[in-house]
């Protein structure tokens, strides 16, 4: 168990900038921005954000090792994305010291699904994830359920919860009338088959469906949209916002959609918790990790996977009633204040200290 944390760093491989959400779907730049630095600080942890730009395969890989070499001298605790990771667990086969290591993801094995027959490369690939994800001291994941799955299911030890948390400084609930368009950020697990069925029962369909993307879009998906498209809906694509540029869309929207297949993991997570920090309606279908955060029918719409008819009628409450719009924006609103830097901060303290 570490009593006192001296030298804490968050480790990293640099992505490219404008992704599909505005808070990296884990914690580790908020870990360094000047609020966390100064908490940490209080607690005589020093927070360091190493970036490793990316590079041709090879290339990247001796840059790891050069900052392996370093790291392990240097820090204490090493908080680690996922690609990152992978490759410096690698250390425990190395003879010297080693510091602490957690991995910080809500995606350990992004191409498990619930009740999904694995190929043989992908086994091997679960295999070989499991036993990189043991050596390491911990993973930190978003959600309660997670860890009871991850556990009980997979047979992970050292699954730690940290609540996910947001820069509420950068939303603001919008100072102007919302526009009659519902906005759609793409990312893991968007079920757009599912949105695109429930479109096409409403009654009375939404305006305009604004989908932001980073990444070109899947033939699912493409589909999908073609037939929203037909169904009467006017189907906008933007490509590449930068971050100030989504706020917006949140803020001047309708209404922000989440449909998701079902998983283990709290796919849309980010999006939803952003959505509520600037008081906007939400209806999201997942996993019930999403639970979790957003009170079911009074902070946001939220139904089964896959159930295109309970998706249907939630955005239909959107679309047709104000009052509904206005009961859901504020109550989201409301419970977006605990999603706060400072109480997650504290969480994270603790499992560090267990470690």
């Amino acid at each position: 168990m570490i009593e006192t944390i001296t030298r804490l760093r968050v480790l990293q491989v640099r992505e490219e900038p404008a992704s599909h959400g505005v808070t990296f779907p884990v914690q580790m730049r908020n870990l360094v921005t000047t609020e966390i630095r100064d908490n940490l600080a209080d607690e005589a942890i020093t927070a360091g954000l190493i970036k490793l730009p990316i590079k041709k395969r090879g290339a990247r890989e001796l840059l790891l090792l050069k900052t392996a070499k370093r790291v392990r001298t240097e820090a204490d605790v090493l908080i680690l994305g996922q690609g990152t990771a992978l490759r410096m667990a690698l250390l425990r086969a190395v003879p010297g010291r080693t510091p602490k290591m957690v991995m910080i993801t809500y995606d350990p094995f992004p191409f498990y699904f619930p009740d999904k027959v694995l190929t043989p490369k992908e086994r091997v690939a679960f295999f070989v994830r499991k036993q990189l994800y043991q050596s390491l001291d911990g993973l930190l994941v978003h959600s309660r359920g997670q860890v009871r799955f991850l556990t009980d299911e997979i047979g992970l030890k050292n699954v730690l919860y940290v609540p996910m948390a947001i820069d509420l400084e950068r939303f603001s609930p919008a100072e102007t009338a919302r526009g009659d368009f519902l906005l759609l950020t793409d990312g893991a697990l968007r079920d757009y088959e599912t949105l695109a069925s429930a479109i096409e029962k409403m009654r009375v369909k939404p305006t305009e469906l604004v989908v932001v993307h980073r990444n070109a879009l899947s033939p699912i998906a493409e589909d999908s949209l073609a037939r929203i498209r037909a169904a009467g809906t006017t189907v906008t694509l933007k490509y590449r916002l930068s971050q100030e540029e989504l706020i917006d869309l949140y803020r001047t929207c309708q209404g922000v959609v989440v449909p998701i297949l079902s998983s283990y993991q709290p796919a849309g997570l980010t999006q939803m918790l952003e959505a509520a920090a600037v008081a906007c309606p939400i209806a999201c279908t997942g996993g019930p990790y999403l639970e979790e955060y957003l009170e079911p029918d009074r902070e946001a719409l939220l139904t089964p996977p896959g159930d295109a008819q309970k998706l249907a009628e939630s955005l239909e409450k959107i679309v047709t009633s104000s009052d509904k719009r206005l009961q859901l924006s504020r109550a989201a609103y409301a419970r977006s204040r605990s999603f706060n830097f400072e109480d997650s901060l504290e969480v994270l303290r603790d499992v560090l200290k267990t470690l």
